[in-house]
């Protein structure tokens, strides 16, 4: 079959292949580093907004 045609499925509407020599692939581990980051960056604004903000409570007390 040449690269990039779609094998005929065995019926119309199931969508299956006949044979059993490529099974279905695994889904990849999704790359979490990203989203890591971004929470630690946002965590921080946050404490830093608290921080302030506390700071600013105090010193109108005083």
């Amino acid at each position: 079959m040449p690269p990039g045609e779609t094998p005929p499925g065995e019926d119309s509407t199931g969508g299956a292949v006949s044979g059993d020599d490529q099974p279905n692939a695994e889904p990849r581990k999704p790359n979490r580093t990203p989203m890591v980051i971004t929470l630690i960056a946002v965590a921080m604004a946050v404490l830093l907004v608290a921080g302030f903000l506390l700071a600013d409570a105090l010193m109108r007390t005083i």
